[in-house]
């Protein structure tokens, strides 16, 4: 943003934007799949857990690192789960 073009701040604006709900929809997908192999372990998980969890990161964020991506490597799904079936029932 060298100059001061309001067409392409709005751009970069986006941008960001699209970048940021990408990362924390890849978070809530490991956050979700995480909470399910923990289920499948026989690990009870209490909603005091899972309280604070969040798919926002603002800390311990590698700013400079080098992150891979295969893009031939075909995503897998995401999986639907039902976080009240893995969770203790409230009594």
């Amino acid at each position: 943003m060298c100059e001061n073009n309001t067409e392409e701040q709005i751009n970069i604006i986006k941008y960001n934007n699209l970048l940021s709900n990408a990362i924390i929809l890849h978070n809530v997908i490991d956050i979700t799949n995480a909470l399910k192999r923990l289920n499948e372990d026989g690990n009870l998980i209490l909603r005091e857990d899972i309280k604070n969890l969040s798919p926002y990161m603002t800390s311990h964020i590698k700013r400079f690192s080098e992150y891979v991506i295969d893009l031939n490597e075909i995503p897998q799904p995401i999986s639907k789960i039902d976080i009240e079936e893995i969770i203790e029932p409230v009594t």
